[in-house]
């Protein structure tokens, strides 16, 4: 092990002040392997920053930032101004600091400071096959909680607004979207932690999640006014490498969804990979600007898409379907801030907390936090989906959708298709790269096998950006009415 300087190894060293009392210094770091090894040195501590600066080691605040790569510490100062004052801005301070001995070690012991290790995996593997009771957002299907999801998907299908519509067709009673379930399992997020044993965010703590795939089976429809009940369990770890972000897992969560009588309603194994964070560069690609053509092009789209993607009380027969049908285009966006705070709204989330409650909540599952670059505040990691520096911080080029918002696009397009007679028995979805702000997604499929004996048609779905990226790919089961009863 060699012994170099803080000079040496750092990309930067800087201070200002913090206010008229206070002072802030930053060390930044080349990289993350660099970062870690500063970390794990031990060697920069409010102990040495109180001797190099001649102030209390009880004064001395001090951060780790892995996001920016940045340690940061606070301390007191003479107030700037004064009468022999020579550095007004505070900008000078960091000088003690740049001759600091810092041992530097080789790659591998770098490594042991990422957050996929094996203590970590470890840790993970002894949730294998461990039920966890999950309290939802929605413990009981309202028809409030109904319509605010099927808006903040952009649904308009009565099924899911008009009790008396749905009453008067099949199945005979009010119900909600399929992936409304999503919404039963998503957490509580009160005050009392205990009630919600889902220890998700604490596995693998500092990792980036990414959202891969949910494999969908329903077994009944949701009925609006009964109580869901909602268990996870760890079903698979994987582990494999990656020339930029080293060790990643994979892992696969099971969520079953029953009723008050313990039947199941619909289980979906949600597959997530996990990988360290590493800061994404600037984004090359621009937030969309829509010309007005545009514009006029999606409000035309949007006029016409209920009464030509929207089956409704038409059934559609097993008779009606072949082989290479192609489903109407369904249209979602432009993917907007607001696009986004209206499908939370719907769903739900433990990690929209405030104040109070946010803050404990951070503190008792420090692994669902992350720290924005520009003012060291705590923010949950969800943030990353509508805070353009926070995306960043966790590798994305921008804000970017929820998975499971996607996902729901995708039934919405199969809802409308089979029509109120039909039933989505499966829905397997592969997330394939997010959508960002400005996105325009259209969602259509092709219909690969009908199965006259099970009434069971497969579909296989799309979802393109306009830029004609593919952002999800879906094979989906569709249980459809014969002729001769319909």
């Amino acid at each position: 092990m060699t012994m170099q300087t803080l000079r040496d190894v750092a990309k930067a060293v800087k201070s200002a002040n913090a206010g008229a009392s206070w002072l802030t210094l930053d060390i930044v770091m080349r990289d993350a392997d660099s970062y870690q090894q500063l970390v794990d040195a031990e060697v920069i501590t409010p102990k040495l920053v109180s001797q190099l600066f001649q102030v209390g080691v009880e004064d001395v605040q001090f951060f780790e930032c892995p996001q920016i790569l940045t340690l940061k510490l606070t301390l007191p100062r003479q107030g700037s101004g004064g009468a022999e004052e020579t550095d007004f801005d505070g900008v000078q301070y960091f000088v003690p600091l740049l001759n600091v001995a810092v041992p530097q070690g080789n790659s591998s012991q770098a490594s042991n400071g990422s957050p996929i290790n094996d203590e970590s995996i470890g840790s993970l593997q002894q949730w294998l096959h461990v039920a966890r009771p999950v309290k939802g957002w929605n413990s009981v299907v309202t028809p409030d909680a109904v319509r605010h999801f099927a808006q903040g998907i952009g649904d308009d299908n009565p099924m899911w607004w008009d009790e008396a519509y749905a009453r008067t067709g099949p199945p005979g009673r009010h119900t909600a979207p399929p992936t409304f379930l999503y919404s039963c399992s998503n957490g509580s997020g009160g005050p009392d932690n205990s009630s919600r044993m889902h220890p998700a965010e604490s596995w693998l703590p500092g990792s980036q999640s990414v959202w891969l795939s949910d494999r969908w089976e329903f077994f009944r429809p949701t009925y609006v006014g009964e109580s869901v009940f909602a268990a996870e369990e760890l079903v698979d770890v994987s582990e494999r490498e990656s020339s930029r972000y080293g060790r990643m897992v994979t892992v696969v969560d099971r969520t079953m969804y029953r009723g008050a009588d313990g039947d199941i309603i619909a289980q979906c194994d949600k597959t997530m990979l996990r990988r360290r964070r590493i800061p994404s560069p600037p984004s090359d690609i621009p937030v969309r600007t829509l010309e007005a053509e545009d514009v006029a092009a999606i409000t035309n789209h949007y006029l016409s898409e209920a009464v030509d993607t929207r089956r409704g009380r038409t059934p559609r027969t097993i008779r009606d379907v072949s082989v290479g049908d192609r489903l109407p285009v369904l249209l979602k966006g432009p993917l907007t801030i607001t696009n986004i705070v209206g499908w939370m709204l719907g769903w739900g989330s433990p990690m929209a907390s405030t104040n109070r409650m946010l803050s404990n909540y951070l503190h008792s599952r420090p692994g669902a936090a992350i720290t924005h670059p520009a003012g060291l505040w705590p923010d949950t990691i969800e943030a990353t989906h509508w805070d353009r520096d926070l995306a960043a911080v966790a590798g994305f080029s921008q804000p970017y959708d929820f998975g499971a918002q996607r996902i729901s696009w995708a039934a919405h397009l199969l809802t409308d298709w089979c029509g109120d007679s039909g039933f989505v028995r499966e829905l397997d979805a592969r997330l394939r790269r997010p959508n960002v702000l400005g996105d325009v997604t259209s969602f259509t499929g092709v219909i690969t096998d009908v199965d006259s004996s099970s009434m069971i048609v497969t579909c296989e779905v799309t979802a393109t950006n306009q830029r004609d990226e593919i952002t999800l790919t879906a094979t989906a089961k569709i249980q459809l009415p014969s002729g001769s009863d319909a």
